[in-house]
């Protein structure tokens, strides 16, 4: 019985069969188009030679061709050049066909495979990940999918191929039989050599992939020795190894190129002794036979002939990839996934809440040598529901494997566990996920919004209609009680309008709130805040933000300054007053932050920077390094330095006199023409400011506060964006915020939030499946104590007709257990509360002790 990735492997899935026959047409068609093609030309040719026109008997193209040729008074060889053009351009439509088909059976095939495998390996058990990384498997996949993936369009390529030939063949067997037999015979002893010639690419490729794989690894352990290597200076060791390997894998590649360019060098001298004897054969014809027929079969010759080779060619390396395919389908099959069980126990698993009962449970992990080690050994225990259990141990202790054990993710080697009377070891995965829900300690965060991190955990039936949906109230009321709402809401402030929706509660309101939060900020904070209303700039704003009194979306206004449309319309403003007066101060920009601008790395420059800068400002700021002594840059040259002026903030100029009196107000005036010419640019990507609407391009924390808030430190900053999250909720913005929050983009790895930020989305995920069972295994170890406080209460009030299983090593949240089970050399050794154990047990003091 085939399994599952042997079925996606399997050429003629049902899937694709369609779309196969589909090519098997498309190439029959090509074929008959290819004979049409050669016989045309040699009509053509006849047509002009010194006969005037070919025979026109029989029912043949000759005699089609006389008859268009009678009927619209044209001359023959006109109607043989259209028709052969025509058949040609109808062969290129037909080409077109073809590629794009293949392509698109291509990556469906790619796509669906693909799909297979990452669920097959997100079945695989942690042994599997323990001997490979996920960027080992995801670089051996970028090779291996493409390879088995193109079998599909390659068994058509194959199909062409024969059919090109077979079309080829048959029209110079029709002409003369020794015309094809020398064909037929150079082709099939080309394919014959190259065969015998190609035995070892199998072993070769096996091989180059080993070394291949092996020096992506090492890579990847070496960067994992980063740090080591930087402190003990290890480079020319790390050099001496990685070459050794580098070696290795590149004897092997020449070794196939070798091959390669041999086998190429072949079919050059199959052609070219193929091309002789067919002229030969023609020059006999021409002796022998039809003159004239003779003559018209060399530009034949000439056009098909290295057609005929080149589908010759594409079947022998055709063969190489269905070679090299079966190599990386061996290496495919290692990611399969032992089959699921779907069988249910006697009695059927509810997701009502039941005891969990453990009866003896064994499981150890085998060894090299063959003996066994760690694991658990004879563990009897129960959950009940309504508590909250903490698991507690030293390293080794068999804390990971009793959690893999009752979350199906290991079976027992001997006793069982059972969920109520249905029986965990034989229970359905569907079943399972209906009874569990698991917040790991190596949490999972997707590049998306904190809302859609939060539904990830949701399946079809767990109440998820669909991920645009928004979350219930009762959702929102445990991601408040989490902590989590409290950073939905500082991640809103720092949103803008328009990366957000539904902000139709706030704008009505705005100016109101606007003025009620500036005096709340002077009672609280002792701040008061300088309205932009009034001309005030905030520091990081531009030097053009300011001369247009508003704000731009830094992202679209940059693309316009750096485009060439946006260029073509500012390629004067260099030559006005302002232009110079932005060129003198650019210069000035440039000179003092030249020794941080000559760092060629983008991400290491903002790193050390003081003042973020998008990467293509980064790049005009670099290039244009070259010029700033020029006493007169070209015209393309100063348009740069003039961007470079407009888009500095106002805190890099603050020392510069120059820029000072360049953005005073009574000297605007002076430059209305040119401000007034950057606006119409830049139109809605930089807007003025408007004190009585939320203006797009400000964050929401701008938009209520409309102004500059003074902030002296850090501990100022955290007091006034408290002061502002308590007026919020005191306004009835609360919810709002905390939606809107919810959209914030997390970034790769979850890069926009702390550690403990994504600990709590990945709580908030698990809690929210609502399944009689959590298990969570290290919950609170990069929170703050009251944030684990606040997590500790949110499990108490959880637990109600729930059973909560928790693995931590934070003493005060295990103290906040119910009951705590001790492991010891994979035995449960004691059970009890927190105080009892403390109190009894040497082994659970010494525990908590090196904890």
């Amino acid at each position: 019985m085939k399994s599952r990735l042997d079925t996606w492997f399997t050429i003629w899935h049902p899937r694709y069969r369609g779309c196969l026959i589909e090519l098997a047409m498309v190439g029959a068609l090509a074929s008959a188009l290819t004979y049409a093609q050669n016989d045309l030309l040699g009509l053509l040719t006849l047509s002009l030679g010194a006969a005037g026109e070919p025979d026109g008997g029989g029912e043949g193209a000759a005699a089609l061709l006389k008859r268009l040729s009678e009927q619209f008074q044209l001359g023959l060889p006109l109607v043989a050049l259209v028709s052969f053009i025509t058949v040609r351009l109808v062969s290129g439509a037909v080409e077109y066909w073809k590629t794009y088909a293949t392509g698109r059976l291509g990556i469906r095939s790619r796509d669906d495979l693909e799909t297979e495998i990452l669920l097959n390996l997100l079945n695989k058990d942690d042994s599997f990940f323990s001997r490979h990384s996920p960027a080992e498997t995801v670089n051996r996949l970028a090779v291996d999918l493409n390879r088995v993936s193109d079998r599909r369009p390659n068994l058509m390529k194959v199909w062409w191929s024969v059919l090109l030939l077979a079309g080829n063949l048959v029209f110079f067997f029709l002409r003369d039989w020794r015309l094809a037999v020398v064909g037929a015979t150079a082709c099939v002893a080309g394919a014959l050599w190259t065969m015998r010639a190609t035995r070892p690419v199998k072993e070769m490729d096996e091989h180059y992939l080993e070394q291949d794989d092996h020096i992506k690894s090492r890579f990847e352990d070496f960067l994992r020795a980063a740090p080591e290597v930087q402190v003990g200076h290890l480079y020319q060791k790390i050099r001496h190894h990685f070459t050794s390997l580098l070696v290795a894998r590149s004897e092997t590649f020449l070794k196939y190129v070798r091959l390669n360019s041999s086998l190429r060098l072949a079919n050059v001298i199959a052609y070219v002794l193929a091309f002789v004897a067919m002229v030969l054969v023609v020059l006999y014809m021409r002796k022998t036979a039809n003159i004239s027929a003779a003559v018209a079969l060399v530009p034949v010759v000439v056009w098909a002939l290295p057609v005929l080779f080149q589908e010759a060619s594409e079947l022998v390396f055709l063969r190489l990839d269905f070679q090299i395919a079966r190599v990386s389908m061996g290496r495919l099959l290692e990611y399969e996934a032992q089959e699921a069980v779907n069988s249910c126990s006697a009695t059927a698993a509810s997701a009502e809440p039941a005891a969990i009962n453990i009866e003896r449970v064994t499981y150890r992990y085998a060894t090299p040598d063959g003996t066994q080690q760690g694991g658990v050994v004879d563990v009897t225990a129960s959950f009940a529901p309504g508590r909250w259990i903490a698991i507690v141990g030293g390293a080794g202790s068999g804390k990971s494997t009793l959690l893999k054990l009752l979350l199906g993710r290991l079976k027992p080697q001997e006793g069982s566990i059972r969920y109520g009377r249905a029986s965990l070891d034989t229970m359905a995965g569907t079943d399972r996920a209906a009874i569990f829900s698991l917040m790991p300690q190596s949490i999972a965060l997707l590049d998306t919004s904190i809302r859609q991190n939060i539904f990830f955990g949701r399946s079809a039936d767990n109440g998820a209609a669909a991920e645009g949906a928004p979350l219930a109230a009762e959702d929102m009321d445990i991601i408040e009680r989490a902590g989590l709402g409290r950073i939905c809401r500082l991640k809103a402030l720092d949103m803008s309008p328009g990366m957000s929706s539904g902000h139709t509660a706030i704008a009505p309101n705005i100016v109101a709130a606007r003025h009620r939060l500036r005096e709340r900020l002077r009672e609280a904070c002792g701040v008061a805040v300088l309205p932009f209303e009034e001309g005030h700039a905030d520091r990081g704003h531009w030097v053009l933000e300011s001369l247009l009194a508003g704000r731009c979306d830094r992202e679209l206004a940059t693309g316009l300054l750096l485009g060439k449309p946006g260029r073509r319309k500012l390629q004067s403003l260099p030559q006005t007053p302002f232009g110079k007066a932005l060129v003198a101060l650019a210069r000035k920009l440039l000179e003092g932050n030249r020794q941080l601008l000559g760092i060629a790395n983008y991400h290491v420059y903002s790193q050390l920077s003081p003042y973020p800068l998008d990467e293509g400002l980064w790049r005009l700021r670099s290039s244009s390094l070259e010029f700033i002594q020029q006493t007169a840059p070209s015209p393309d040259q100063a348009l740069s330095l003039c961007i470079v002026a407009l888009t500095a903030s106002l805190a890099e100029i603050a020392d510069d006199d120059g820029a000072g009196s360049l953005l005073k107000p009574e000297n605007r005036q002076l430059f209305a023409a040119e401000v007034g010419s950057l606006k119409d640019m830049l139109g809605d990507a930089c807007l003025p400011y408007d004190a009585d609407n939320v203006h797009p391009h400000l964050t929401w924390r701008e938009n209520l506060l409309f102004g500059v808030v003074d902030v002296r430190n850090s501990r100022s900053g955290r007091l006034v964006d408290q002061t502002v999250l308590d007026f919020v909720g005191q306004e009835g913005l609360k919810d709002t915020f905390t939606r809107l929050g919810l959209e914030f983009k997390i970034g790769r790895l979850g890069g926009n939030l702390s550690g403990g930020q994504g600990q709590l989305v990945a709580l908030c995920r698990a809690l929210l499946r609502r399944t009689p069972v959590l298990v969570v295994d290290e919950p609170t170890s990069a929170l703050d104590p009251a944030s684990r406080a606040t997590v500790a209460a949110l499990l108490r009030e959880h637990k109600k007709d729930r059973i909560i299983i928790a693995v931590s090593h934070d003493v005060e949240f295990i103290r906040a257990a119910d009951e705590v089970r001790l492991m010891d050399g994979g035995r449960l050794v004691a059970a009890g509360t927190f105080e009892e154990l403390e109190q009894s047990s040497e082994t659970f003091r010494r525990t908590i002790k090196h904890t």
